[in-house]
């Protein structure tokens, strides 16, 4: 059985959830994973590494985010990607993935309503990710596509941002309650000086 999910992007926190300005439908794999499900692979460990880095290096165009999350999550992890197409000697990688891509024309989308067979939304944010389930979900699944965003339920946060050190990507560190949060590392810090 696959785990569908939603994958809106935003300009704002201040936006409500059916105001995206893009949103992707992810047909497997849907499931959150690590953070919020310890030892789980999931939407959360292959895309918060590429949605860190978006944000560091392009900061806050969601529409572009979406098509660049669309195009790893359809070659496989960022890892893989730049392995692939950035190195010549990884000429075959790159020939096998393209090969990959031409015959694999389902599993992603790009949507303009909110699917209502999902099990997981995400709503990304310039510096947070926010993680949602519907319910009660026959009520989710009856609901017309304008009226379903007010049946999600948020069940966590992960939050990211840039790490004012040249060089240095956002860390994730992660929090109770099923919040990540690297703001408090650097609170400590200031504390200490």
């Amino acid at each position: 059985m696959s785990t569908r999910s939603n994958i809106a992007f935003y300009a704002s926190t201040k936006d409500r959830l059916d105001k995206f300005e893009a949103m992707l439908y992810r047909h497997s794999d849907g499931y959150p994973g690590a953070p919020l499900q310890k030892g789980v692979w999931g939407v959360l460990p292959e895309m918060l590494p590429v949605w860190r880095e978006f944000a560091e290096c392009r900061g806050n165009d969601p529409e572009y985010m979406a098509a660049y999350s669309l195009f790893v999550m359809k070659f496989g992890s960022l890892k893989d990607v730049k392995r692939a197409f950035f190195h010549t000697e990884e000429k075959e990688k790159a020939q096998k993935l393209l090969e990959h891509f031409s015959f694999d024309m389902l599993g992603h989308g790009i949507c303009n309503v909110l699917h209502g067979d999902i099990e997981y939304f995400y709503a990304v944010y310039p510096d947070r990710v926010k993680v949602f389930v519907p319910g009660p979900y026959k009520k989710f699944w009856d609901a017309s596509p304008d009226k379903a965003w007010r049946y999600l339920k948020q069940i966590g946060v992960v939050k990211f941002r840039k790490i004012k050190r040249a060089g240095k990507r956002a860390k994730l560190k992660i929090m109770k309650g099923g919040v990540a949060d690297d703001t408090n590392k650097n609170r400590d810090s200031k504390k200490s000086q």
